[in-house]
């Protein structure tokens, strides 16, 4: 939540404070506000409904469906329980020294209980009491609290010190739900007491409790999938690796110049939370933002002296979500999946090249990045110039990470190019390796190249001049001889370069960028570096530079040169954008 413009000072800030700890005890004591008889209630009811399926499926069904039928119904009476809990106070996270409890939109007499320890919780935190409305409303009809999620953590080592006082609470999250069409929950407050901002105890503990929370969450709507928004001063790096769709993402290159910007659905949100939800957000007149607007390209809300906000929206599955904290929390799952994965693609790249189905190799491309988490963005020529250039004899030239940019390319350039390829890339991977050697020599027609030997750089050049001229079929090069795990290119060799300018042919300039560090460099561990694909969702941005023809340049290193220089232009831009929030080079 935005914070109002200026401090409160002298007797305001003091009666503020005041008003807020009023009516609450010196040790702002653990809420107990738990419903121990409404889960009996719940519980009683489920069971009750349970037995009378599990009854109705012995008498009308099968031994197979019966026990279908009492498993959904004893796991349905867990939720219900669990759902109950994790909505009415119950403990939700506990380590050796911190634990929360969760009530999730609280009833009038809960919510009572509730907003003075929040008041309280608050002021300790920032020194004033913040214009939330969830903090001030005393009616609840019209009490944001009550479409609230509150989370409190309590310290184990302080003890209340009033009487019937257990533990004083010492950080908060809150988060409310838009009344939106969409199932929307914004993200408004996240506060620590003074005592405990920056220490080490509470490192980390605010991020693993928001993720918590909005797993919680999915149980307590009854849902699978909702949309997330935020309003923060930073990056929001754990939504960017839980959400689909994030926007801006701080991984990601933003800029619509290279293919970003945000979809008309997160746009949408962002409009109507901005027009009803601004007193919740804290970007309405009420909380000092007098002519607060939003950027609508790149989510920015400029806050005059206390500098820029950048508004989040995302989308959240349940699914997706829970899979994302399997591939981060476990290297070895990572790894396999990744392996298997690819394997398979392989295995089938393969099966379509003998058939020469060069669409159906498309689409499994394309599947295997959807699978990988890989987001492909292509930006720079525009589409009628690509197609002349996929028309004929072209030498692209790119920038090099790893052997998933020949996948990369291929999707680009949607037909099979021809690449060199090192010819001892089978010692590179134990499965994956040998398997990979022969997919490129034996089915895509990739020329082998021996590094140090002048006859297997005679044959390149042979293989150039067939492909290209002979054949008029595209070669792809990676001039800088090796891969770098993040950029930015290194020193380009120019031998195929050179062959270009000789034989006349044109030069495609392309720039990759990624995300992630995945790329090999020689010291690179290969099967750790490929399992990054899948540790959070990636994206790949490819930029196309414009079609070089040899005949405008004087001699072959001037030509080698444009064309290098065009790379690395290229990759600034696209790596600058991802800088900031969308705006390149901030």
């Amino acid at each position: 939540m935005l914070r109002r413009r200026g401090r409160e000072t002298g007797s305001t800030s003091t009666t503020r404070a005041e008003d807020a700890w009023r009516g609450t005890p010196r040790g702002a004591k653990e809420v107990e506000a738990y419903g121990w008889w409404s889960l009996i209630r719940v519980l009683g009811i489920a069971s009750g409904v349970a037995l009378v399926g599990i009854s109705l499926a012995s008498m009308l069904l099968g031994p197979l469906l019966r026990l279908l039928v009492k498993s959904l119904v004893l796991l349905t009476v867990v939720l219900v329980g669990l759902r109950h809990h994790a909505d009415n106070g119950g403990l939700v996270w506990s380590g050796e020294r911190f634990y929360a409890r969760r009530w999730a939109f609280p009833d009038g007499r809960t919510a009572s209980a509730l907003k003075p320890v929040l008041k309280r919780l608050c002021v300790e935190a920032i020194g004033e009491l913040l214009p939330h409305p969830a903090l001030h409303h005393d009616s609840h009809e019209d009490d944001c609290l009550a479409e609230s999620v509150v989370t409190l953590v309590f310290d184990r080592d302080r003890g209340g010190g009033a009487p019937g006082a257990k533990h004083p609470p010492v950080a908060m999250h809150l988060g409310f739900k838009a009344s939106c069409m969409r199932i929307v929950i914004h993200n408004a407050m996240a506060l620590v007491t003074r005592d405990y901002q920056g220490t080490e105890a509470m490192r980390g503990l605010h991020q693993h409790l928001a993720i918590l929370n909005l797993l919680l969450t999915f149980l307590t709507l009854g849902t699978i999938s909702l949309t997330f928004t935020e309003i923060s001063s930073g990056p929001a790096r754990w939504q960017a690796d839980f959400c689909q769709s994030l926007f801006p993402n701080p991984r990601f290159c933003n800029s619509i110049e290279c293919g970003g910007g945000p979809q008309p659905w997160q746009l949408d949100i962002a409009r109507f939370m901005m027009e009803n939800h601004g007193a919740e957000m804290g970007t309405s007149p009420a909380a000092g933002h007098e002519g607060l607007r939003l950027n609508e390209e790149s989510f920015v809300l400029v806050v005059d002296a206390e500098g820029e906000m950048v508004f989040h929206v995302g989308r959240l599955n349940l699914f997706y979500s829970l899979w994302r904290l399997v591939l981060m929390t476990f290297p070895v799952a990572r790894t396999v999946y990744t392996v298997v994965l690819l394997l398979w693609t392989a295995l089938e790249l393969m099966a379509f090249a003998v058939l020469g189905r060069i669409d159906l190799m498309q689409t499994c491309a394309a599947k295997t990045m959807d699978w990988l988490g890989v987001e492909v963005q292509i930006s720079g020529e525009s589409e009628s110039d690509l197609h002349r250039t996929r028309s004929c004899g072209t030498l692209w030239v790119s920038n090099h990470y790893t052997l998933f940019d020949y996948t990369v390319m291929h999707l680009v350039s949607r037909r099979v190019l021809r690449t060199i390829v090192k010819a001892d890339i089978a010692e590179e991977m134990p499965v994956l390796g040998p398997i990979t050697s022969t997919f490129l020599f034996d089915y895509m027609g990739c020329v082998p190249y021996q590094r140090g030997s002048r006859e297997s750089g005679a044959r390149v050049r042979e293989a150039l001049k067939r492909a290209l001229v002979e054949d008029g079929t595209p070669v792809l090069v990676f001039p800088e001889g090796t891969g770098t795990e993040n950029g930015p290119p290194l020193e380009f060799r120019r031998g195929s370069l050179v062959s270009a300018h000789e034989l006349g042919v044109p030069v495609q300039p392309v720039s990759i960028w990624y995300s992630e560090a995945i790329g090999l460099a020689p010291e690179s561990p290969t099967l750790s570096q490929l399992s990054k694909m899948v540790m959070r969702p990636m994206q790949v941005v490819v930029k196309l530079g414009p079609l070089l023809s040899p005949a405008t340049y004087r001699d072959a290193d001037s030509f080698a040169q444009a064309v290098e220089d065009c790379v690395r232009t290229n990759f600034r831009e696209i790596a600058g954008s991802r800088r900031g929030w969308g705006r390149p080079g901030s």
